[in-house]
């Protein structure tokens, strides 16, 4: 009777185990209206990177690393908040960590090469690959 017992605890905790492991792994596809919000963050933070307002940049995309975590953008979004650290705040920690995070949680990313270039060369503050120097120069 004892033996029956615990087999039967043991497979409710299994099962139990088994349901919380999945709820936390599984996570819902966001709502319609969730998708467009996130949409229209990522389009903020866009239009603020290109019209030059790189505070308001960071904001947008911290926002929306905020509120959506692992959103389609993050590694798209760390990569340009370490380059804006480096290339317009000079802090070069932050873009560091950015770039390393993006490196670490998204290798596969179309950005990861981009960001290890970066931090290869995140101590020469003026370097500048040869073909930007030459459309500088036109």
């Amino acid at each position: 009777m004892k033996k029956s017992v615990r087999i039967l605890v043991a497979a409710i905790i299994i099962i139990l185990t088994g349901c919380s492991a999945a709820k936390s792994i599984t996570k819902p596809a966001p709502s319609e209206s969730q998708f467009l919000y996130m949409e229209e963050i990522y389009a903020y933070a866009k239009n603020s990177f290109s019209s030059g307002d790189f505070n308001g940049t960071i904001k947008w995309y911290d926002r929306l690393n905020d509120d959506y975590p692992n959103n389609n953008y993050t590694d798209e979004s760390l990569f340009i908040k370490g380059y804006i650290y480096k290339t317009y705040f000079d802090d070069l920690k932050q873009a560091e960590s950015c770039f390393k995070e993006l490196i670490n949680n998204y290798p596969k990313s179309e950005f990861a090469n981009s960001a290890q270039f970066e931090l290869d060369h995140l101590n020469e503050p003026d370097f500048m690959p040869d073909f930007e120097k030459s459309k500088e120069n036109k």
